[in-house]
């Protein structure tokens, strides 16, 4: 699939069984906090570990609920094309689960990268959600779109703006994205699968 500058889409970023019990046991835990995320006063947040060099370390029952702290997670993470998050600092990380509402453009972050990770299965395109990526701050000209697909991972520089579509009246149950932020460092080329 072709990009934009700066935008990388990851299809399967983790093993299918695995993207299953990430969904199941969030959806299962619902120890989440509701939330306004500007315009989106429906979307619900639940808070992940900030001290991402524990992730590996962390086991038992997490602190702060989320796929960072799941089971496996940090060895998921080893085997997939998302293993340089483990060598980045984490800033900012949220799980998302997005219901109708408004669109909601989400900061800009510059000197960070964004991975979004798509984790609702059977999600179709009628039930909207894209992530809409633009030229400048403005928000009129788009240069990417891209769908929820169930394990897709979109990885892309920070100081790009987006605005993500909520879903639509055909949606049955929320959307659930997981938003990481990190720091940009020695491996975020790799990370971004190519030079930044």
């Amino acid at each position: 699939m072709k990009t934009a500058p700066g935008i990388r889409i990851i299809d399967n970023a983790f093993m299918w069984t695995y993207g299953f019990l990430l969904e199941s046991e969030m959806f299962k835990r619902r120890v989440i906090s509701v939330g306004p995320q500007l315009d989106a006063p429906m979307t619900i947040h639940a808070k992940l570990a900030p001290e991402w060099q524990a992730l590996s370390k962390r086991g038992g029952p997490p602190e702060a609920p989320g796929p960072a702290t799941f089971p496996g997670f940090a060895l998921q993470l080893g085997d997939s094309p998302l293993k340089p998050l483990l060598e980045h600092t984490l800033t900012y990380a949220a799980v998302n689960f997005d219901v109708m509402g408004n669109p909601h453009p989400s900061p800009v972050r510059p000197g960070s990268l964004v991975v979004l990770l798509f984790l609702t299965s059977n999600w179709v395109e009628a039930m909207g959600g894209e992530v809409f990526f633009y030229a400048d701050e403005s928000r009129r000209d788009i240069i990417q779109a891209s769908s929820p697909i169930f394990l897709r991972a979109i990885v892309f520089d920070g100081a790009i703006p987006y605005t993500v579509r909520p879903p639509t009246r055909a949606a049955e149950y929320p959307k659930l994205t997981a938003t990481f932020v990190v720091d940009k460092g020695p491996h975020s080329a790799e990370l971004l699968g190519s030079a930044l």
